[in-house]
């Protein structure tokens, strides 16, 4: 039965870890997607004391408080606006985010996978290749996937490059159509002479490509932070190019911004002081 509440805001659905420190994952998504005006439902799938870049951290599965929570919400009768699955601990935890999104969605619902597997060229600890199978699996259900350069390799079973060619990028991207990707946003796509890094837009065949200076800076979380934008600009009425540069833009203000404080990078972006600069895309002030 659809809630009154339904017609009054968007809710997303979101598949993610929770890491208590470091800005990172949840404590990411959640403001950035209030920023746009849309709710945040989490399904939490790890919690850690803080994020794994970090030397020690604590571990907890929560795959079966997800199962849990998916029994309830089928009680209550919901629907969701989007799906947005992010860190995702086993191929255990892909499938229950396939029941979800085939009990949970409307007919218009948007459905985002940002694939974390790893970084340049190395997965992320906890993360093997068993994942990459069963993470083509989830892709196959998405409307729009936001990998970085490794991730995206993983993902089509192609070598890792340090400095890539457009042959390659090539290569990646249709390999990854044939996957049922039509939207691929790549993040980080570096240049051959590092003097900056790229944003790759893939379309239903058209490609486009925006360019950033290279930081020398390397804050946790962007990825997700990138990802949170590039949703709510797609669920603010935008389209994929134009979310994308929102995003891009985003990420790059934010890291400007942060590098001129001292601090460990471990701590993130300074996110709290850069979102009012989304203030102007919420949807309530439309």
């Amino acid at each position: 039965m659809k809630e009154k509440f339904d017609d009054v805001i968007k809710k997303v659905c979101s598949f993610h870890d929770l890491s208590c420190l470091g800005g990172r994952s949840l404590t990411e998504i959640i403001p950035i997607l209030s920023t746009f005006g849309i709710r945040t439902n989490p399904v939490l799938t790890v919690i850690l004391s803080n994020h794994s870049e970090y030397e020690k951290f604590t571990y907890h599965d929560l795959t079966d408080h997800m199962i849990e929570q998916k029994e309830i919400w089928k009680e209550i009768g919901v629907k969701f606006d989007a799906f947005f699955s992010g860190f995702l601990g086993s191929p255990e935890q892909i499938e229950i985010v396939i029941e979800y999104i085939e009990e949970f969605n409307k007919e218009d619902s948007i459905v985002i996978v940002d694939p974390v597997m790893g970084d340049e060229g190395e997965f992320f600890p906890s993360i093997s290749n068993d994942m990459i199978y069963e993470m083509k699996k989830l892709v196959k259900k998405a409307n729009v996937i936001s990998p970085n350069w490794t991730e995206a390799c993983f993902l089509a079973e192609y070598e890792y490059k340090e400095n890539p060619t457009y042959d390659d990028l090539r290569i990646v991207l249709n390999r990854l159509k044939k996957l049922s990707c039509e939207n691929i946003v790549i993040s980080s796509f570096p240049s051959d002479d590092c003097s900056y890094i790229s944003t790759i837009v893939y379309r239903s065949g058209e490609l486009r490509e925006i360019k950033n200076s290279f930081i020398n800076k390397r804050y946790p979380g962007t990825g997700d932070a990138f990802s949170s934008v590039l949703l709510g600009g797609l669920l603010s009425g935008y389209d994929l190019f134009d979310a994308t540069k929102i995003a891009v833009e985003f990420i790059e203000y934010s890291i400007n911004f942060s590098k001129d404080y001292d601090y460990s990078e471990k701590q993130g972006i300074l996110l709290e002081a850069c979102l009012p600069t989304l203030f102007k895309y919420n949807v309530f002030n439309k």
